[in-house]
């Protein structure tokens, strides 16, 4: 559990984050923001239209949503620890699956049952991977375990300029060939977890009923807006995500490699957003951090608005990625700070179907948009910014009260 300090030793420790990392890495980077690339690939041989990326991409959140309601009403850790290993499986299987050029309606089902496994995934492995770990160092390791969604997306997006050579069968393939090679340390922490015995239930006094009914009055306020300003990073990376590398090869006439290192753009991005996270001094509290890293996302945003050239794009792409999962990092660690870790756990698979929900609802919308005019698409993900920072806003407010544990 992060929030409790466990005689585990540190090698331990780090071997567990770095599984974590890893899984991150598949889960998001490779199954899901590498899309983005081989989606234009796709789209180049015919295997899909411009409208279909936006279906493939909203079938895959969809099914993304439910693996985290799904998750979130598993109690057991042995049960949770089996569901693991078969979310690992599929999410493996279904990567090497889309190597293939199936009719649209089998690769919906396929993008379907890859966001059902991703989802439990993201919503599960944080806390087997940062079990034991002390409270003042969970920032540090959580913005290391998120980082893997940047390594994963950076490693697809190299991996595919360099050797798939403009095929999305080879893309497909190098994809799928690296989420095996990152699937054994993950099956090493699942079979690491499944020997620990699940939660003990906590004996800490609980605040009387006067405190208490303070407690969840101010709770529920900051963490609606702490949700809804976390489910805003979906809607706003999907410009990015999804239409980044088409916008680099129609509007800004790059060549497909250059097109897919731009996008590599977004892991590094991702990568260096977590570790500045984790730099911060530990008396810039979470919730003012979180609105002041918006900052990121909205230039990153107005930047790709206006892109006149190559580098410009890159520098928003960059923005973007370092924004979203300075946000994700933060507010991970922003959850421990209002709940107990069993309250954590839950609200973490609830807010991240929010984030899965509403990156579904705005790639199919936009996907409509883009059939229209592309500029559109960017212009609304500008205003979406504007939306997450009044979030952000209302998570900051009120008292700081923690619940017990």
């Amino acid at each position: 559990m992060a929030g409790i300090t466990s005689n585990l030793p540190l090698s331990l420790h780090k071997k567990q984050v770095f599984a974590g990392n890893c899984a991150i890495a598949i889960a998001l980077g490779l199954s899901r923001f590498d899309f983005g690339i081989v989606a234009r690939l796709m789209q180049h041989d015919d295997w899909i239209s411009i409208t279909g990326i936006g279906e493939l991409a909203g079938l895959n959140v969809s099914g993304y949503v439910i693996g985290c309601i799904h998750h979130s009403r598993e109690r057991s850790h042995k049960n949770l620890c089996k569901l693991l290993f078969l979310a690992l499986l599929l999410l493996i299987f279904s990567l090497w699956l889309e190597s293939v050029d199936w009719p649209f309606p089998v690769l919906l089902v396929i993008r379907f049952i890859n966001g059902w496994s991703a989802a439990n995934l993201v919503c599960g492995i944080p806390a087997l991977a940062l079990r034991g770990i002390s409270k003042h160092q969970a920032r540090r390791y959580t913005a290391f375990l998120v980082s893997g969604a940047g390594i994963g997306s950076l490693i697809g997006a190299i991996s595919i300029g360099w050797i798939a050579d403009n095929s999305p069968t080879f893309a497909w393939i190098v994809i799928s060939a690296c989420a095996t090679l990152l699937a054994i340390p993950v099956a090493w922490l699942l079979v690491e977890s499944s020997r620990v015995r699940g939660e003990r239930k906590s004996t800490a006094l609980q605040p009387g009923a006067a405190e208490q009914r303070v407690r969840v009055k101010y709770q529920n306020f900051k963490l609606a807006g702490l949700a809804s300003g976390y489910s805003l990073i979906g809607a706003g990376m999907v410009p990015v995500i999804l239409y980044g590398p088409l916008i680099a090869t129609q509007r800004l006439d790059a060549s497909p490699i250059m097109s897919s290192d731009s996008f590599a753009l977004f892991g590094i991005g991702s990568v260096v957003g977590c570790f500045v996270a984790s730099a911060f001094p530990s008396q810039w509290s979470n919730r003012t951090m979180l609105p002041l890293v918006f900052l990121f996302g909205l230039l990153g945003s107005v930047m790709f608005l206006i892109a006149s050239d190559l580098y410009i794009e890159m520098t928003a792409i960059f923005l973007i990625g370092a924004w979203a999962y300075m946000t994700v990092a933060l507010t991970y660690d922003r959850l421990g700070e209002l709940l107990n870790d069993s309250q954590k756990k839950r609200w973490w698979s609830l807010i991240s179907s929010f984030l899965g929900g509403s990156y579904s609802a705005f790639a199919l919308i936009f996907s409509c948009l883009a059939s229209i005019s592309m500029k559109e698409v960017l212009s609304a993900g500008v205003v979406l910014m504007g939306c997450q920072l009044m979030m952000e806003l209302i998570q900051r407010s009120g008292v700081n009260v923690r619940s017990q544990d």
